[in-house]
């Protein structure tokens, strides 16, 4: 890591005395790398205290620690809305658990986006009664790095502890199935627990925003409308690719897809909605897998 990316000995000690004074809420992930996609753990700023010899010690009454003491793990928190962590070994105290801080502490780094050498939108078509067929658009957000996999470092420090919450509850209610892979959910918890403005002119229909794609689902992604599409209905999904430099170098996707999941915040103005795909050609989730995924298509990822 960088030099510049490092707080040096001085820097740690000024942030730990002001935690003495001013308690900051940390967030605990199992591990000690920044991969972070799995289960992080929110303990509130009541519940964790900075010792004189720079220990960082928490309640007994913080849950979900207790399976982690004595394994690596990776603490962050912000301070002046800085990104910080650390790595340490879970320990035990008489006031619940006890997190060593090492001499030196690290930024967080935002994810850089890769430069892609095509750009691509999706249009969501259905038949209406008495009406022409609706079209609706959908976009990649331009904030969320739709070629790698999703990570909880992805997520604002600011908004991690909301969206843990909404992390837990949708992981409980998920039927999880062996080698599931349910990163996309990290996306969703950010989307959702994003501070929301009320628009300039109200009613006006926006396109959805595009947060997760691969070759088996498509998830979209929209603020203050009205349900345009509905749980468990069936719908036409287009991806249009431009490829390479040359705009005349193109590719389109038909698919058919299925609403299985609509994930609301708390006030119900955020909404997301997964397409889970029902119809789709081998050659084309081979060409999404490779494409959003990084990694070589095999025959039985191409079953549906």
């Amino acid at each position: 890591m960088a030099k510049n990316d490092e707080l040096d000995g001085i820097e740690r000690d000024i942030i730990l005395k002001e935690m003495q004074i001013r308690p900051m809420p940390i967030t605990v992930h199992l591990g000690d790398t920044s991969a972070g996609t799995m289960f992080p753990i929110g303990v509130g700023a009541d519940k964790v205290k900075v010792s004189d010899e720079g220990v960082l010690l928490v309640s007994s009454a913080a849950k979900g620690l207790r399976p982690l003491v004595g394994r690596p793990i990776r603490v962050q928190f912000y301070y002046n809305h800085l990104g910080l962590f650390f790595i340490s070994i879970l320990g035990e105290s008489a006031f619940g658990y006890s997190i060593e801080v090492p001499p030196r502490l690290y930024k967080v780094q935002r994810e850089k986006k890769e430069k892609e050498d095509y750009s691509f939108t999706a249009s969501i078509s259905y038949k209406a009664k008495g009406k022409e067929d609706i079209s609706l658009s959908a976009f990649p957000h331009s904030a969320y790095n739709l070629f790698v996999k999703p990570s909880w470092q992805s997520i604002e420090p600011s908004l991690q502890s909301a969206a843990q919450v909404y992390y837990e509850r949708y992981v409980f209610n998920l039927p999880i199935r062996p080698h599931d892979d349910i990163s996309y959910l990290i996306s969703i918890c950010r989307y959702v627990s994003q501070q929301v403005t009320p628009p300039a002119v109200e009613g006006t229909i926006k396109p959805f925003d595009i947060i997760y794609i691969d070759e088996t689902k498509i998830v979209l992604g929209c603020i203050e409308q009205d349900a345009l599409l509905q749980l468990d209905a069936d719908y036409s999904l287009k991806l249009h690719f431009v490829l390479g430099q040359s705009a005349l170098l193109k590719r389109m996707i038909s698919i058919q897809m299925t609403i299985t999941d609509m994930y609301t915040s708390g006030d119900r103005r955020v909404k997301c909605l997964v397409g889970s795909y029902s119809a789709i050609k081998q050659e084309d989730a081979r060409f999404l897998h490779e494409k959003f995924c990084g990694t070589k298509f095999t025959k039985t990822q191409g079953q549906y």
